[in-house]
């Protein structure tokens, strides 16, 4: 069960563990199969993440987010996930999201959280109390919490060295070489940045915004765009340095 994007791909990497271990798993996305408000939810979030960073610690840093009043909420705009997690009736549920591993715990059912941050927001805790973490020092504010790293995808189970991946990206030998990445919704602008990068062959990575590819494409003399790619692992194996967003996933 996943909502947002880093949520997304934290809850793919976990179906394709299960898959790869023989073990049946049905992916739920809150945002493509839940209703109106679960999109203009995610809608909001990414015009935060944009144009209101202001508006997004307020929100987020409120004591009231995380009151039973504001979780409350969160759960009313996901009446349509709730709906179909009753009609799946899994054995259990493993959560990459907050509001998603409520719900789940608040129907009985063997909920565990992955925690997709390094550090802890109360909005994370619920009664089920079962925890997937990314670190030891998570750990011990949640007793009983399992450390086991953010999920990754298969791509970065055996990724390629710098060689390889660059030889695979037609990048010529001996460029040094910077990725930068605008996040998978390309809320990040680093146009700017590209324009300063002189000398340097650059990944730039523009998500699904259209926009942003378009004006990176204005400014990269030197190197290759994309929009949205599952092959992060390549790109991060080709590179020196990389600027980005740093979000619990990439971060891992």
């Amino acid at each position: 069960m996943r909502y947002g994007a880093g949520h997304y791909l934290a809850a793919l990497a976990l179906k394709q563990a299960f898959e790869h271990l023989g073990k049946e798993a049905v992916l739920y996305d809150s945002v493509l199969e839940g209703g109106l408000p679960e999109r203009l939810s995610e809608r909001f979030y990414d015009f935060t993440q944009r144009r209101a960073h202001l508006l997004w610690a307020l929100l987020y840093y409120n004591p009231l987010s995380s009151s039973r009043l504001g979780r409350w909420f969160l759960r009313a705009l996901h009446r349509r996930t709730e709906a179909a997690l009753r009609e799946l009736a899994p054995e259990a549920a493993v959560a990459t999201h907050f509001t998603s591993a409520d719900i789940a715990c608040s129907l009985g059912l063997e909920t565990w959280t992955v925690i997709t941050d390094f550090v802890l927001h109360k909005l994370w805790l619920n009664p089920c109390g079962r925890y997937f973490v990314a670190w030891e020092g998570l750990a011990k504010e949640l007793p009983g919490a399992k450390v086991t790293g953010i999920p990754l995808r298969r791509g970065f189970w055996d990724a390629p060295d710098k060689a390889g991946a660059r030889e695979r990206l037609g990048i010529p030998p001996g460029e040094p070489v910077v990725l930068l990445m605008a996040g998978a919704g390309g809320v990040t602008d680093l146009t700017r940045v590209a324009e300063l990068l002189k000398g340097v062959f650059v990944l730039a990575v523009a998500g699904r915004n259209e926009r942003l590819r378009e004006g990176f494409k204005e400014v990269v003399k030197r190197g290759l765009v994309f929009g949205y790619t599952e092959e992060v692992h390549l790109l991060l194996a080709a590179a020196d340095a990389t600027v980005s967003k740093g979000g619990g996933i990439y971060t891992s």
